[in-house]
């Protein structure tokens, strides 16, 4: 007669046994899987959260200096501001949003988006910015 070893959940601060339901159960609730998760995932979850909040905050600055600032007249839709006024406006450089190549002026520049808030880089001048909205 074969005698098996009773499971117990994997959320270790629970430790209970597993008894009843399905043979491959692995926690005893919902309440565990989801504590045991975040236990793992720690790490990960904070660098998220962080990575978001530094995003909102870069769109809100961006936001305020599209009122604040006129247009500019080489592009009419953008406004056209340097990075030293983007720090100083509270841009945090570590937080880039959606990257990706835009062309502008038949030239191919770095463009970085926060939801309809386009941050992109000056196709002439250096450490110079255009900021625009869809």
């Amino acid at each position: 007669m074969m005698h098996e070893e009773s499971k117990h959940c994997l959320y270790p601060v629970c430790n209970k046994v597993l008894t009843d339901g399905r043979s491959d159960k692995k926690y005893c609730g919902n309440q565990c899987r989801s504590a045991h998760y975040q236990l793992i995932h720690h790490k990960t979850i904070v660098a998220e959260r962080q990575l978001t909040k530094g995003n909102r905050i870069n769109e809100r600055v961006l936001r305020q200096l599209l009122v604040r600032l006129p247009k500019c007249t080489e592009f009419p839709e953008c406004i056209d501001i340097s990075l030293e006024t983007l720090k100083g406006a509270g841009y945090n450089l570590k937080f880039t949003g959606k990257t990706f190549m835009l062309r502008v002026s038949s030239k191919a520049v770095n463009a970085f988006q926060y939801n309809d808030v386009y941050l992109i880089s000056h196709p002439v001048l250096a450490n110079r910015y255009l900021i625009k909205t869809t």
